[in-house]
């Protein structure tokens, strides 16, 4: 099985990460030299640094263990009781779906199998990358172990959440995968009868990838990770694109519809983005010096899609 995220190896990624977090020392400041502003100023300025990593923001709380352990014993639940629907319930294009299908879809059985498997590539670097952020960048490379667990602990909230819902739509909505017209002609062709026939809404791919977008943009906006500047807003950046990528190649692999991907990068985007901003980050302006204010929207009009911006 590829499905991205398959218990043993989401536990495994998410195991990896608390190892490194939990591993790394957490950070101590050095004693404040004295100064004319008293015994406490030196250690003043050094939390006022831009380029300083400490958890400014309110911490994981107990209900938070619960829920997100919750989350991931459902997803678990899911697949070891094989709770699958047999029933197509939604099938066809709607909106735009059949025109960008048209668009999109690789011409030949080996040019979808290469869209699939680089889509594969792309969601596994994205996951791990809010992973690694954690434990070694917050962990190993800043020292601090406090920081990198609460940003472990963030990220296994978010894709618990993803990773859930995703299991339950697809579920629920039992959307024949876009594939599956072709099967009425040629019943033999690859994927056609395949147990996931039926399970296109919404896209697993497009959801886990922006859950793992989001979370680098809520990561490096509110912290110093690489510093501050431009450095942090570029791994926002760059994970929105790669997110994005991912989403186009699920259609040209003819996996999904694009309101599949749609709605999959609605769902990544809230629980990757919105939900660490609401419980944790906080949606204000009074970021400290040198990390970057910025947001991550729907678009619609001209252009369909997401867009970043905000103050730097």
């Amino acid at each position: 099985m590829r499905t991205p995220t398959r218990p043993a190896a989401f536990l495994l990624t998410l195991a990896l990460c608390v190892t490194f977090a939990t591993a790394a020392p957490a950070q101590t400041a050095p004693a404040a030299p004295a100064s004319p502003g008293g015994p406490g100023a030196g250690s003043v300025l050094r939390q006022e640094r831009p380029d300083a990593l400490d958890w400014k923001f309110p911490r994981f709380r107990a209900s938070q263990y619960g829920a997100t352990a919750g989350l991931l014993t459902g997803m678990l639940a899911i697949d070891v009781l094989g709770l699958k629907s047999s029933d197509v319930r939604w099938s066809g294009g709607v909106l735009l779906d059949d025109f960008v299908r048209d668009e999109l879809r690789a011409g030949s059985q080996a040019g979808r199998d290469r869209a699939d498997q680089a889509s594969d590539v792309l969601l596994w670097s994205l996951m791990a990358a809010p992973m690694l952020d954690a434990g070694l960048t917050a962990g190993v490379a800043h020292g601090n172990g406090d920081v990198a667990w609460q940003m472990a602990m963030i990220n296994a909230q978010s894709f618990a959440v993803t990773g859930l819902t995703q299991k339950v739509t697809k579920r629920v909505f039992g959307r024949a995968r876009p594939y599956t017209e072709e099967c009425a002609k040629d019943p033999d062709a690859k994927h056609c009868g395949s147990s996931s026939s039926n399970q296109g809404f919404i896209s697993g791919h497009s959801a886990m990838a922006f859950t793992a977008a989001g979370l680098m943009c809520a990561h490096h906006e509110n912290l110093p990770l690489y510093g501050g500047g431009f450095a942090d807003r570029a791994a926002c950046g760059v994970a929105l694109g790669a997110a994005t990528a991912t989403g186009l190649l699920r259609i040209s692999a003819d996996k999904h519809y694009a309101t599949d991907v749609l709605a999959g990068a609605a769902v990544g985007l809230a629980s990757g983005y919105l939900l660490p901003k609401w419980l944790h980050y906080g949606f204000g302006d009074d970021d400290d010096e040198g990390v970057p204010d910025t947001y991550v929207a729907p678009a619609a009009g001209e252009f369909t899609g997401f867009t970043m911006g905000g103050r730097f």
